[in-house]
């Protein structure tokens, strides 16, 4: 028997109409009036500009649809059976560029690389970039899956300040809903790690979003108990030199040995 499936789609529509004076809303990114697929002006340049919009969404949609099919066929998927339903999760189209780009995340993937890097050119969409599971606990307990959340969309900022795109994929975990940021900063699609109060990881655990441009994640202290601690706020700063995000250690919190605020 085959696992569950939970495909999140984007509505082109309600993104559009997300726009303000110059700028159109994908998620929390804002892109630029003039972009391909932001612009807001009125009349038929508008609907017209609005039907591209849809027929590239569509395509993308039709497209990540695809490799879902495939992931869900995959040797990965007999071995997994139904232990975990499967999930495929992607981003709205966003301009990178000249380029129109999206990610898309599956729980586990024919080519083992559950993470992809989509770019539209020519009518179609294509994979750029692929990125393995390796990330850690308990995002990735074993090398054959990725335990994403469901219903959870692919955030899209320019929270490293290269001008270009970054995104955000929810995941999973016992008490909360971790993410991990994928970037091309520095020239090549990777996953962007953490540090500060805890040990380094790609994983940024409690509930991360995108602010703006700042990457926001929470911290619970658990005093009395995790329950009904008190929640911080944590604000990420990215260092380019080290190609990481940093934070300063929360309230009541003493960063343990090995993490960067610990030595």
């Amino acid at each position: 028997m085959s696992s569950p499936s939970v495909v999140l789609r984007f509505d082109p529509v309600r993104a559009w109409r997300n726009g303000g004076h110059g700028v159109c809303v994908f998620g929390t990114a804002l892109v630029a009036l003039t972009a391909l697929l932001s612009g807001c002006a009125g009349g038929s340049g508008k609907a017209q500009t609005q039907s591209s919009l849809a027929q590239v969404t569509s395509a993308l949609d039709e497209y990540v649809a695809t490799q879902a099919t495939l992931a869900a066929a995959s040797a990965a998927a007999a071995k997994v059976g139904e232990s975990s339903p499967f999930v495929s999760v992607h981003s709205g189209p966003v301009k990178d560029g000249r380029a129109t780009v999206a990610v898309a995340a599956f729980s586990y993937s024919a080519t083992g690389h559950p993470v992809q890097i989509l770019s539209y050119a020519t009518g179609r969409w294509s994979t750029v970039a692929r990125l393995g599971p390796d990330v850690g606990p308990p995002v990735q307990p074993s090398a054959d899956v990725f335990y994403l959340a469901p219903g959870a969309p692919v955030s899209v900022a320019d929270i490293t300040g290269d001008g270009r795109p970054d995104f955000l994929i929810m995941v999973q975990a016992a008490d909360n809903t971790p993410g991990i940021v994928v970037s091309q900063d520095g020239g090549t699609w990777r996953y962007i790690p953490n540090s500060g109060p805890f040990p380094t990881s790609y994983v940024v655990a409690r509930n991360p979003r995108f602010q703006g441009k700042k990457l926001i994640s929470d911290y619970d202290n658990c005093v009395p108990d995790c329950a009904s601690g008190h929640n911080y706020q944590i604000v990420w700063s990215y260092n380019r030199s080290s190609g990481a995000f940093w934070a300063p250690n929360p309230p009541g919190w003493t960063a343990p040995p090995g993490a960067v605020n610990g030595q």
